[in-house]
């Protein structure tokens, strides 16, 4: 017995003395690396102008592969349209949830990316330049700067705290009023619309909308949809073949008094809050189908109408008038001193190729509401916009051999004819769209609507981090694309009819 103890004392110490000899610890580097100046390689830099959901995307996508950069005025991250359930419900601590869910700190998200809260005012060669005068150099840029949207549904706020309290502000003023007007009979206009019927019945609400039919980029099926769903909400009303081309307000300066006069103070408050706006009643036109040697060429897309104004008249009394008839273009600079400003559309938006490429400039990369692709600006496009330019340039780095981009390889956009999009008609209620599922409707709309926003949103809340690519392996795939990389344009404007 004692032999076998020795020998299981000899045999143990030996398994743990080569089990202490084992480390991973890194090992320490040698002097000829060190020396060698080959091995001392400046990572890329990318920058990203614009903090919304594609440059966000975009951010951490490339947060591991180049020194990224961030630009936004402000330091969190928001999906526009989810504030809508925050504004319409009065506020309880649900709406306090509901705002920690929705905003996400750049910070939280990005591990190794810098986060200026700045301003852009132009793009050179070789840098973009600051509000502020900064400049920030750049070796591959992402331009994702989005559309204007008007208040509540843009802020100035660059804080999270901020945000909160102004949306808390206004979900109180709101708490105040009787009618509102709704200008616009997109998704968000809808969606706002139908909230109101259903979390504060007391609102008159009136939906204006210039065309024929609400939610004219989704499928006949979903619209239709749509518009039944208004039919037994009898505080909406609905305005069809409705333009507002005015909007006044009955707000006065209040009389300033002599010691006012004489120190030169403003006049800054007012009374009276209503608000009026002018309508034109339009009548359409019918069109022709069209033409079967139209289709082979175009291929199938809705005719233009025409339209005659029967009718005008202001209507008054509004406590409130959301804006959400159309957002404006939001381009870093309209100067030529902006490398940028001749790749403008007339309308605002970047010219872009199926490759999310600017025309002679293969490293500037242009994402989301500000490019000219056709179809619906959506979250759903953004997100396709933005796994596309990933895909590229991941692909050309981890290529083993010399790769160059081809328009194949990008968007297709005859299958951006049916969109991503998804809207909530109330709180159990959806109707939308998907490029896999067609039309959807009712339960199923809103199962696809909750899953499709806990896509949107994880990579946002649950960030997953991967290991930094090798800097002199990305530089030189990079450099070797950039010097015979040749890019196309795509003329899109057939596909804005």
């Amino acid at each position: 017995m004692r032999w076998l103890l020795a020998a299981i004392g000899v045999f143990g110490g030996s398994t743990m003395a080569s089990c202490r000899s084992v480390t991973y610890a890194a090992e320490a580097p040698r002097l000829d690396d060190v020396m060698d100046p080959t091995k001392d390689v400046k990572p890329m830099n990318c920058v990203v102008v614009g903090g919304g959901y594609a440059g966000g995307k975009l951010a951490y996508q490339f947060d591991s592969i180049f020194s990224t950069t961030l630009i936004d005025s402000k330091n969190y991250e928001e999906i526009t349209a989810d504030i809508i359930p925050i504004l319409t419900t009065p506020w309880c601590e649900k709406n306090d949830e509901a705002c920690r869910k929705l905003h996400v700190l750049h910070r939280y998200y990005l591990k190794r990316a810098n986060v200026l809260t700045a301003k852009a005012t132009a793009v050179k060669d070789d840098c973009v330049v600051l509000e502020d005068g900064r400049t920030i150099p750049y070796d591959v840029l992402m331009v994702t700067t989005g559309e204007e949207k008007s208040f509540p549904f843009t802020t100035t706020q660059k804080t999270i705290s901020g945000r909160v309290a102004e949306l808390k502000a206004f979900n109180q003023f709101l708490s105040t009023t009787k009618k509102i007007a709704i200008v616009g009979g997109g998704p968000m206009g809808v969606s706002l619309a139908a909230r109101f019927a259903e979390d504060r019945p007391e609102i008159d609400v009136h939906l204006f909308h210039a065309q024929d039919s609400l939610l004219p980029a989704l499928p006949d099926v979903a619209s239709q949809y749509a518009n039944n769903s208004f039919v037994d909400k009898i505080y909406v009303s609905v305005h069809l073949c409705s333009n507002i081309v005015d909007l006044k307000s009955n707000a006065v300066p209040v009389q300033q008094t002599f010691l006012d006069k004489l120190l030169r103070r403003p006049a800054v408050e007012t009374v009276g809050d209503k608000f009026s706006v002018f309508v034109e009643r339009l009548q359409y036109h019918p069109v022709a189908p069209q033409s079967v040697l139209s289709q082979a060429y175009f291929g199938r897309r809705k005719q233009a109408q025409t339209s005659d104004v029967i009718s005008s008249k202001w209507l008054s009394d509004f406590d409130y008038v959301f804006n959400v008839g159309g957002d404006t273009p939001r381009p870093i600079s309209y100067k030529p001193e902006c490398i940028l400003a001749k790749h403008l559309t007339p309308d605002g938006h970047y010219r872009v190729s199926s490759l999310m490429q600017l025309f002679g400039l293969p490293h500037v990369f242009a994402s989301g509401r500000c490019t000219n692709l056709p179809g619906a600006r959506t979250l759903g496009s953004s997100d396709l916009e933005s796994r596309t330019i990933f895909r590229m340039l991941n692909g050309i780095i981890n290529s083993n051999q010399e790769k160059t981009l081809r328009s194949s390889d990008g968007i297709r956009v005859d299958r951006l004819e049916v969109p991503r999009l998804l809207l909530q008609l109330g709180s159990m209620d959806a109707c939308g769209s998907t490029p896999w599922s067609g039309a959807l409707t009712g339960l199923s709309a809103l199962r696809e609507f909750i899953q499709d926003r806990g896509h949107f949103q994880r990579e946002f809340s649950f960030p997953v981090f991967y290991k930094q690519q090798d800097p002199q392996r990305v530089r030189s795939r990079i450099d070797q694309w950039k010097s015979v990389e040749m890019t196309d344009i795509t003329d899109f404007s057939h596909g804005n009819a």
